[in-house]
């Protein structure tokens, strides 16, 4: 009579909780990286919101800025100044349709602009704060609580 060797019980359980630390690290692994990626996706989309009245600004030039700080620039020419009020949080989902793509009106956004003299030369410090807009997806992805970006424009001579 042939002797068959078949699994023990002890086996098959240490095989089971193997197996179940595998999938479980696995698991993990797989929405660790679902959410970097869906970080780096709205942190890129406020970055782009938050550069763009920057690369305005400076293609305004420093006359322009300082109407802009004053509150006497004249915004109603684009639709992109429009959505640029100076010092107060503007819900970007108030922006023209089609001028941002769907993620970003979930965001708001506030620039301010302060003096920033160095050395006998004039210049303005434009900074652009990006924030959620409300509870949404964009506050659950986003890891930040604001995405802040800084440029200078200074008075040519």
């Amino acid at each position: 009579m042939m002797r068959r060797r078949g699994f023990s019980l002890i086996e098959i359980l240490i095989a089971c909780f193997l197996l179940a630390v595998v999938l479980l690290t696995l698991l993990w692994m797989n929405r660790h990286s679902h959410l970097s990626s869906m970080d780096a996706y709205y942190e890129g989309i406020a970055m782009s919101v938050a550069r763009e009245p920057l690369e305005i600004f400076r293609g305004m030039g420093y006359a322009w800025l300082d109407l802009y700080r004053q509150g006497k620039a004249d915004l109603t020419g684009s639709p992109l100044l429009k959505a640029c009020p100076p010092g107060e949080w503007f819900d970007l989902a108030e922006a023209e349709p089609g001028l941002y793509p769907a993620e970003a009106c979930d965001l708001k956004r506030r620039i301010t602009v302060a003096p920033a003299d160095a050395e006998g030369i004039k210049g303005f410090a434009i900074t652009v704060e990006i924030a959620p807009s409300r509870q949404t997806r964009v506050d659950t992805w986003l890891s930040r609580d604001f995405v802040t970006l800084k440029s200078y424009v200074t008075e040519k001579k």
